[in-house]
């Protein structure tokens, strides 16, 4: 039926040691190995390679030998030990080897359990190597078998070799390799099962790595770097079980030298990696190294008056500000931690609650057990509403702790001018920002909050309209405008004329003054007194600045000049405005109605300034002047 040559190594400790390994070959004498390879029947091709490899083997090396499905045909009985685990016989072994007839059917699980069962008598750590032309025909399940092995503590290694499989499918072979902690070769001729004979019985160097966690596998990711480098060689993944696709332990095959390793686990809510500095992978052998990431669970309830509630919280190792780790709470108000064993700090940041945070220090956790802790922000609601008039107003509000005098929490009216925050039991104090209108903050004391209850305040504030209309001539003018307190002598707002020349402010009732800066015209600023603002009323003002135009034309000999010119009132003696020709010698002013001189500095030649005295501007009217500097 089926060839299975199982080479099964046993390796005295430690497993890398290439002298004195124990060898126990196991031989499939199936019906199947009288198929042809090449024209040359399997079982041939076997015996050959078999018998060379055992010809090369170590002289201090232990061997030994099974076979089935060499005697009878049809059972699955028929597996037999040919030669028994002890020092090497060369001669023996190729004798059982080519008195080999196959024959029989293949039960592969039966035969790997009886060679396992003698690596359990003997107690000595091996490694199996399973050559296979087939699969298990007795019902058996050889990946199981192998795994009930080693979860017995039975120390070995399984290697297989599938010989002249074809289209068969591998995967149960494979499986027994991987489970086993071995390789799996395939060989579809005789050279190729040689070379995968030597290179299974072949003591490789490597670093086998296990990572647990309360006494089990866990899942981890693995880097190897040159020692003292940042120098990726290798990275690989630990499952949680020895049979998983990515097995735990792994035999990370690694040229001879120093590494460095960082180990990280999967399931571990910290950064918790491991290294490993300075392993020295020898050039024949095995070096084992075990990684523990032991951990509790910490499982923390935050509530606010008993009820889930949402916050963050943030794991420091006890007494430092080294944080290890984070997380934000469930609907349900829990987070849970996945944590090495030892000493926390953990800081909870109520987030449906304006509390400060609240730090559970001393938190002690324990591998394998669950920890529970607790945090309850006992709170009140304050509900504040800010209105004008009765009406609805935009607001920043702003409530600071009396005691400490820190700002507990800040938010913003809606539109129904209400803002509502849920606070710890206290005092506070309430300041309050419109935005609706251009008024001071102001105050709500002696706020006091309950636990599990409600506070209402409410503050409305009085206020009015002041509409500015801003003219030259009866028409809009561009202004800037200043609104002034006439009780306190602080500005209330500011604003600037639209294209209507109106401003109009929003303010609390009261008395106020007006600077008008004007911009469309060269005029000083204005002031209008005695505004009074009445609640829900609008105050109207208006102000008309009479300005009419200059035009000047500066010439040298009749061709436009370049020249400075400074406007000043004759009624005030005060520089009005100041100006320069363009290039057609001219320069235009928008002034208020009035007298007024102009100083004309010529640029362009070398003449003293002359003075246009008496120079009359009428509202809606232009002045125009000219001078000519002669020749002289």
């Amino acid at each position: 039926m089926r060839l299975i040559l199982a080479l099964v190594l046993f390796l005295t400790a430690p497993l890398a040691a290439a002298a004195g390994q124990n060898l126990l070959f196991i031989l499939d004498g199936s019906g199947s190995m009288w198929g042809r390879v090449d024209e040359t029947p399997k079982i041939s091709i076997a015996k050959e390679v078999m018998s060379e490899l055992v010809a090369e083997l170590p002289d201090d090396a232990r061997a030994g030998l099974y076979a089935y499905g060499h005697r009878r045909k049809g059972d699955c009985a028929d597996i037999e030990s040919l030669v028994a685990l002890g020092p090497l016989d060369r001669q023996t072994l190729v004798d059982r080897i080519q008195g080999l007839n196959p024959k029989g059917k293949t039960p592969i699980r039966d035969a790997v359990n009886q060679a396992l069962e003698e690596l359990r008598r003997v107690e000595e750590t091996a490694s199996v190597v399973l050559v296979s032309d087939g699969l298990e025909s007795c019902g058996g399940d050889p990946c199981a078998a192998v795994k009930a092995a080693r979860d017995a503590g039975i120390e070995f290694r399984m290697h297989v070799v599938g010989f002249g499989l074809g289209d068969t499918d591998a995967g149960q072979l494979q499986c027994m390799a991987r489970t086993g902690g071995g390789e799996y070769y395939t060989a579809a001729n005789a050279e190729e099962l040689s070379h995968a004979l030597q290179e299974a019985v072949a003591v490789k160097p490597a670093l086998v790595l296990t990572a647990t966690r309360n006494g089990a596998p866990t899942a981890a990711r693995v880097f190897v770097y040159r020692a003292g480098s940042d120098d990726e060689v290798l990275r690989d993944t630990l499952g949680k079980h020895p049979d998983d696709h990515n097995p735990n332990p792994a035999r990370l095959a690694l040229a001879p030298g120093r590494y460095d390793v960082r180990v990280v686990p999967e399931s571990i809510d910290a950064d918790q990696a491991q290294h490993l500095d300075g392993i020295t992978v020898p050039k024949e052998g095995e070096i084992e190294r075990t990684v523990d990431f032991s951990a509790g669970v910490l499982e923390l309830i935050v509530t606010a008056n008993g009820e889930p509630s949402a916050a963050r919280t943030y794991v420091y190792k006890a007494g430092s500000d080294n944080e290890v780790t984070r997380e934000h709470t469930g609907e349900d108000g829990q987070a849970r931690y996945n944590l090495p064993p030892g000493q926390y700090d953990i800081n909870v940041r109520p987030e449906d609650v304006a509390a400060p945070d609240r730090r559970l220090t001393g938190v002690s956790v324990a591998a394998g057990e669950t920890l529970r802790e607790s945090a309850d922000f006992s709170s009140g609601e304050l509900r504040v509403k800010v209105t004008t008039n009765g009406e609805p107003l935009d607001a920043r509000t702003y409530v600071h702790d009396v005691d400490s005098g820190k700002e507990a929490d800040r938010g913003s009216t809606g539109r129904d001018g209400t803002v509502s925050y849920a606070l710890p039991p206290g005092s506070y104090r309430v300041t309050v920002r419109p935005e609706g209108i251009a008024a001071p903050d102001e105050h709500i004391e002696d706020v006091t909050v309950e636990p599990g209850a409600g506070t209402s305040r409410s503050l409305d504030i009085p206020s009015g309209r002041l509409n500015v209309d801003v003219t030259t001539n009866g028409k809009p003018l561009d202004a800037r405008t200043y609104l002034v307190n006439a009780a306190t002598d602080k500005e209330a707002d500011r604003g600037s004329t639209g294209g209507d020349g109106a401003v109009t402010y929003a303010v609390p009732v009261g008395s106020y003054r007006l600077r008008i800066r004007p911009e469309g015209i060269a005029a000083p600023d204005q002031v209008i007194e005695d505004i009074v603002v009445q609640a829900d009323r609008t105050t109207s003002r208006s102000l008309d600045i009479p300005a009419g135009r200059l035009e000047v034309k500066v010439t040298h000999e009749g061709n436009p000049l370049d020249a400075r010119t400074y406007l000043v009132s004759e009624d005030t003696g005060k520089e009005t405005d100041r100006g320069s020709t363009g290039g057609d010698g001219a320069v235009t002013y928008a002034v208020p109605v009035g007298e007024y001189r102009l100083r004309i500095r010529p640029d362009g030649i070398d003449a003293a300034d002359q003075v246009i005295e008496g120079i009359a501007v009428r509202a809606g009217e232009t002045t125009r002047k000219a001078v000519d500097f002669g020749e002289g």
